[in-house]
């Protein structure tokens, strides 16, 4: 599963995209993964990069993403802060035990508010 998950947020790599709902379309789309969205929120010059938190990718650092999505996957009790890069890109993420963890740690990172989040309702999720 875990693999599956992988090449479903990493596929399409030519992808062009350059808005936080198009690579939420893309991760959603992904073939026996089902998943729910819960929150998205797109990062704008109000959320600063506090500096609390680096992420690296390859031994990479990574600039600070463009949008953030809180993601669950069916059979999974934990939820999946995910980073978006500025072509709609998920390069990476965190695990968290609840939603309100993950929340807490995207305000720790980009100082990103409660009232920020936009809430998804998702029709059909058990």
């Amino acid at each position: 599963m875990a693999k599956r998950i992988y090449q479903a947020l990493h596929r399409g790599a030519a992808h062009t995209g350059t808005d936080l709902e198009s690579a939420l379309k893309r991760i959603e789309s992904a073939p026996d993964i089902p998943q729910k969205r819960l929150f998205t929120v797109a990062l704008t010059e109000r959320h600063q990069l506090t500096g609390r938190t680096r992420h690296y990718v390859g031994g990479e650092l990574m600039p600070p993403p463009t949008g953030l999505a809180i993601i669950q996957f069916a059979g999974d009790s934990g939820f999946y802060l995910y980073y978006l890069d500025s072509n709609g890109k998920v390069f990476t993420d965190t695990y968290h035990s609840t939603i309100e963890q993950a929340k807490h740690q995207a305000d720790f990172e980009f100082n990103v508010k409660n009232s920020d989040w936009e809430k998804h309702q998702i029709a059909g999720w058990n």
